[in-house]
């Protein structure tokens, strides 16, 4: 007679990608995001949106990078996204500290 194993077999599924997304409002960035999620039916993915506190381009860039350095020791993000509007005011060329987002979040 065959000796029958007990140990568990591997998943056979795949595992879901972890998504963090770092928004700009604490309100509206969120609901857009989670209202994507249910009306496209996105089942296969962890998503996880996180307003900031504080809504400078920046600081939005460092909450992120925060947050997934403390996810990459378990199971890190597959993909980090950063969502902050762009406009500059009338009297401004550009938003104060973009560049320096966009140049921190390169890297």
């Amino acid at each position: 007679m065959a000796r029958r194993s007990f140990q568990r077999k591997p998943s056979q599924r795949e595992q879901r990608k972890r998504f963090l997304i770092v928004v700009e409002g604490a309100v509206t960035e969120c609901d857009y995001f989670n209202a994507i999620r249910i009306a496209r039916r996105i089942s296969t993915a962890n998503i996880q949106v996180v307003p900031p506190g504080p809504t400078s381009p920046i600081e939005i860039v460092e909450k992120a990078i925060e947050l997934r350095d403390e996810q990459k020791r378990g199971d890190p993000y597959d993909e980090v996204w950063c969502v902050f509007d762009v406009e500059a005011k009338i009297t401004q060329s550009a938003r104060p500290g973009l560049q320096e987002a966009l140049d921190l979040a390169q890297q």
